[in-house]
């Protein structure tokens, strides 16, 4: 199926949305809205920029899981799993929310897979699980986390391939490369570079060395749609996304400042790096590409300029 013909796949379809009033979240739902699907979007609370197309619920995956009658009773046909704390600094009270988190991620895979409408449960993972693996990152790769945060994706990640080989579940994990673009999180490189642009302040950060790959939003919602559709396939049950191309650090944030003469403000090696800074997270988005079709549309110049323009009109 190529991606001209997969649209109609969502047409009057219902998809469970998790995370629907975050950064992909809410990019991830105006696309499943265009195709014409039904959405029950789910958060801790209703964000007042959610489309008002959409159903709502409250479900808490924190506390311990709570919400799940609103869920089972929509009885989706697509269930897609983003909602997820932030990465955040090592330290007792980031494993116990992490923990919680994944527990109740668990526990709303068991719940979805009792709802037989479901035709295909996508998680969302992050190429973060794959830790100080040898790059570049691929799906059959051991998983080797340094963070409470890839840890917790790492352990859901284990029970969707559980709940899709013994439930007879189609799930779907796909590990992303750091989402980015207009109206994003705030946080991480871009975020701090377009920050310091735009207030012409010093961008304290590392040398810069390490290599990534960042991944445009449109492209990252797009991805997700298509996983969906291919989610039957023997070998769509762990899925690696990457972005562009590979790029250093200190290449994507004087990329950023050229767009505004800002290459004065980065103050590269002021920062040292961490202990379990990871180096090198390419990542193979090969197997992706064969059984969905799908490649980057938007370059990673591109991508910068567009998030620039938005830092710009948002100021």
């Amino acid at each position: 199926m190529n991606e001209s013909e997969f649209g109609r796949q969502f047409r009057g379809k219902k998809v469970l949305v998790t995370g629907a009033s975050g950064f992909l979240g809410t990019n991830l739902v105006k696309q499943l809205l265009e195709l014409g699907a039904q959405v029950l979007a789910t958060g801790r609370r209703r964000a007042s920029h959610l489309e008002p197309a959409i159903h709502y619920a409250t479900l808490d995956f924190v506390s311990p899981l709570k919400g799940l009658e609103a869920a089972q009773e929509f009885k989706p046909d697509f269930v897609i799993h983003l909602a997820c704390p932030p990465d955040q600094e090592a330290s007792p009270e980031s494993e116990h929310l992490f923990g919680q988190w994944a527990a109740g991620s668990v526990d709303f895979l068991s719940a979805m897979s009792q709802v037989s409408s479901v035709k295909a449960f996508l998680v969302a993972g992050s190429v973060k699980e794959y830790g100080t693996g040898s790059a570049p990152f691929g799906p059959g790769q051991a998983l080797m986390p340094v963070s409470a945060y890839g840890a917790a994706k790492a352990s859901v990640s284990a029970f969707a391939s559980y709940f899709r080989q013994i439930r007879r579940l189609n799930t779907v994990v796909l590990r992303l490369a750091t989402v980015y673009g207009p109206g994003q999180s705030q946080g991480g490189i871009i975020d701090a570079a377009c920050r310091a642009l735009r207030q012409k302040s010093p961008l304290r950060m590392t040398a810069g060395e390490q290599v990534r790959e960042f991944l445009y939003i449109d492209d990252a919602a797009r991805a997700i749609v298509l996983a969906l559709v291919c989610a039957e396939h023997p070998e769509a049950g762990a899925l690696t996304l990457g972005g562009h191309k590979p790029v250093k650090l200190i290449d994507l944030v004087k990329c950023l400042m050229m767009l505004e003469g800002g290459g004065n403000l980065v103050q590269a090696g002021a920062l040292p790096y961490r202990a379990s800074e990871v180096f090198d997270m390419r990542v193979d988005s090969s197997l992706f590409g064969k059984l969905t079709g799908w490649s980057p549309c938007v370059s990673i110049e591109e991508g910068l300029r567009r998030t620039w323009q938005w830092y710009c009109s948002h100021a």
